[in-house]
């Protein structure tokens, strides 16, 4: 009996130690909680594929603007900035469709329609990603009139004004507006008021809606002109 008493007293003597011995669990304090989610985050972001192109689109684009520097290149990306707003290009087929002759009366009506339709299509695309220019303090009109700046409306409506032109119009013509349209894009990275994707995806933009106008507008061009004759 006295050595079950021992041999029980030694058993517990030895869970005690080990308890004692047992290494303790740490849990997180609030702080950590609260921190986690933070910190997977920035992991997520950082390591994000769509965020690393993002950081290149802007480092590229950074790297082709002159809005700062004064010379002639500055001049010429003004002009060229300048030569594809909507008002003036408005204007102009506007006075081409009141004098012009019925060949280029046709040209101008469809040049609107499709000029229109990539303003509509471009504000929604715009509104709905909601990506800001970037910064500067040239184009304030721009800045304040659309501060977004995905797809650029200028390089879709450059890009489909000159598919338009080359399929309908002179072919001399169209090559040119070829030419130009990319200088205008490219003059819109320049003076800072847009990046490299704005303006490939509104060139993407323009080809692809200056194939649905000719498609779906140009053959019933005509037919609108006549209508449009007969309210004015």
């Amino acid at each position: 009996m006295s050595i079950s008493l021992t041999s029980l007293r030694l058993c517990g003597r030895i869970l005690r130690v080990q308890y004692r011995t047992r290494p303790t669990l740490k849990f997180p304090t609030d702080t950590a909680l609260r921190n986690f989610p933070t910190r997977f985050m920035d992991l997520k972001s950082a390591a994000s594929p769509i965020q690393k192109f993002l950081d290149m689109d802007a480092q590229l684009s950074s790297r082709l603007r002159i809005a700062e520097a004064p010379g002639v290149l500055r001049t010429a990306a003004i002009w060229f900035a300048h030569s594809g707003d909507s008002w003036f290009w408005l204007l102009g087929l506007g006075l081409y469709l009141i004098f012009g002759s019925d060949e280029w009366r046709e040209l101008a009506l469809t040049l609107i329609v499709g000029i229109l339709i990539t303003a509509i299509f471009v504000l929604v695309v715009k509104f709905s990603v909601r990506r800001r220019r970037p910064e500067g303090e040239w184009g304030g009109v721009y800045r304040s009139t659309d501060p977004h700046s995905f797809p650029s409306g200028h390089a879709a409506r450059c890009i489909l004004i000159a598919v338009l032109v080359v399929t309908l119009g002179p072919v001399w013509l169209g090559v040119l507006l070829l030419i130009w349209a990319p200088l205008v894009s490219m003059a819109r990275v320049a003076m800072g008021v847009h990046y490299l994707s704005d303006i490939l995806a509104g060139m993407a933009i323009g080809a692809l809606l200056g194939w649905v106008v000719l498609i779906l507008v140009a053959p019933h061009t005509s037919e609108l002109l006549a209508i449009l004759s007969s309210l004015l």
